[in-house]
């Protein structure tokens, strides 16, 4: 189950995007490690993504900080992983491309129009298309 994720690749080693990769090294370390991941971002980011200014409070508060040698380590894949009973629920339009490569790869997907963090937001909402998306994993239509 994959929920707005990026996709690892179909067989070789994941690493992150050079892109990512030189946004990670423009953030400010301290002692070998990144801010909390809401630190990343402009205030008005967060505040879109989270609006509830309680619910943004508690959950930014549990954001661990990382290592930036984290993102420099390749992540081995088992060849043919994507083949094994895999899903993918879309929740912003950020994570568009990496929704459609699941769906060519013939998982179930499900979409939502939403936020990246509209797990918290819609919890319920998400719930029932996690659910759906199951569902369909286990009992495909003929």
């Amino acid at each position: 189950m994959f929920v707005d994720a990026v996709l690892p690749p179909r067989d070789t080693a994941f690493v992150p995007s050079a892109t990512f990769i030189e946004f990670l090294d423009a953030i400010p370390i301290v002692d070998g490690q990144l801010p909390r991941w809401d630190e990343w971002w402009p205030e008005d980011t967060m505040k879109d993504l989270l609006p509830d200014d309680e619910t943004r409070s508690v959950v930014t508060s549990e954001f661990p900080r990382l290592q930036r040698s984290f993102y420099d380590e390749q992540i081995q894949v088992t060849p043919g992983w994507t083949m094994r009973p895999c899903c993918y629920v879309r929740l912003s339009p950020a994570y568009a491309q990496e929704c459609e490569r699941a769906s060519t790869w013939g998982w179930p997907i499900r979409r939502l129009d939403g936020r990246h963090l509209d797990l918290i937001n819609t919890a319920q909402t998400v719930a029932e298309l996690v659910t759906q998306v199951v569902d369909e994993l286990h009992h495909p239509s003929a």
